[in-house]
């Protein structure tokens, strides 16, 4: 039996934020931000696809999301929270996908900010992180097989308390990842 690992590249992501609730993330492919500012939520939305069989391989293992840290925006504490990844279902344009709108076009989530589905995995995010600093997502039961695309949606816990905590800002999709083993 041949073990390859290897990194596929997310092939869209996108923020959605209450404040914008109808229009899609102006910079989709730059930085994402996720959390509570205490009055705008900010959720992001993650696809990728698992490349062909390669020859000689079985089963795939394992399947992780990799966004990596770029900054934290105040006002609020930097208390330890975790980020936890939903399947989603419906399939998202990146360009118009919006906190509102799915598809951009007037076909509406149920609810405002993403069909969550199923939970897939959370990940704790505690104190100042590293600039570059990664977290990972066990995104391996949307993707076990090969082909198949996955789709998550990735939301803070401190979003749902009513004092302000920092939102925590990734890098887009340049340098978002998920890889397969």
């Amino acid at each position: 039996m041949a073990i390859y690992e290897t990194t596929a590249t997310v092939i869209q992501d996108t923020a959605i934020h209450s404040n914008s609730a109808n229009s899609p993330d102006a910079q989709p492919e730059t930085s994402f931000a996720l959390g509570n500012d205490g009055v705008i939520k900010h959720r992001g939305l993650f696809s990728w696809l698992i490349p062909s069989k390669p020859f000689g391989a079985d089963d795939i293992n394992r399947v992780t999301l990799v966004l990596a840290f770029r900054s934290r925006f105040a006002p609020g504490p930097s208390a330890q929270r975790s980020q936890t990844a939903y399947k989603i279902t419906r399939p998202w344009p990146e360009a118009s996908a919006s906190y509102n709108y799915f598809d951009g076009v007037g076909n509406a989530w149920t609810p405002a900010g993403g069909d969550k589905d199923e939970l897939v995995s959370s990940t704790k995010i505690a104190g100042s992180p590293t600039y570059g600093a990664t977290f990972a997502w066990d995104v391996t039961s949307l993707s076990g097989d090969w082909g198949k695309r996955g789709n998550v949606i990735i939301q803070d816990s401190a979003e749902s308390g009513s004092a302000a905590t920092s939102t925590i800002e990734y890098f887009g999709e340049s340098v978002g990842t998920v890889a397969w083993k």
